[in-house]
């Protein structure tokens, strides 16, 4: 399949929506609909090098708690902070809003050692779940 130009290859047989799933997250994380035409404009010299496109996560979630725990932090401990969420709650993925809902949060500072910022993401959690 393509995504935006983009060839895209499984490691193994999906069915048709899960192909579509896939599709849509690489779309979403590359941001291959963004027009980038205006800013390159504006820095034609970041146009010539291709500059000008970030990465995003694959849900919109993602992105929201990363910037949570991103705050008042060093990088090294946002990255801790994400990885223990993925381990101690999403196992081995980025958890869901269900998954972090399943726990206190307590339980979140203590095992993803998230700080202040426990309170947060399980409301942000409640919100979009």
């Amino acid at each position: 399949e393509k995504a935006g130009g983009l060839l895209v290859l499984l490691s193994h047989c999906v069915d048709a929506a899960a192909q579509q799933e896939v599709m849509r997250g690489v779309a979403r994380v590359l941001r291959v609909g963004l027009n980038l035409r205006s800013f390159h404009r504006l820095l034609p010299d970041a146009g010539k090098r291709g500059f000008g496109r970030t990465f995003r996560s694959p849900t919109l979630w993602e992105d929201m708690v990363k910037t949570i725990t991103n705050c008042n932090m060093k990088w090294s401990g946002t990255v801790r902070m994400n990885m223990l969420l993925c381990k101690e709650l999403g196992q081995g993925a980025f958890p869901t809003p269900k998954e972090v809902l399943a726990v206190s949060v307590d339980e979140l500072k203590q095992r993803c050692k998230l700080g202040y910022r426990a309170e947060r993401v399980r409301r942000l959690a409640l919100a979009v779940e």
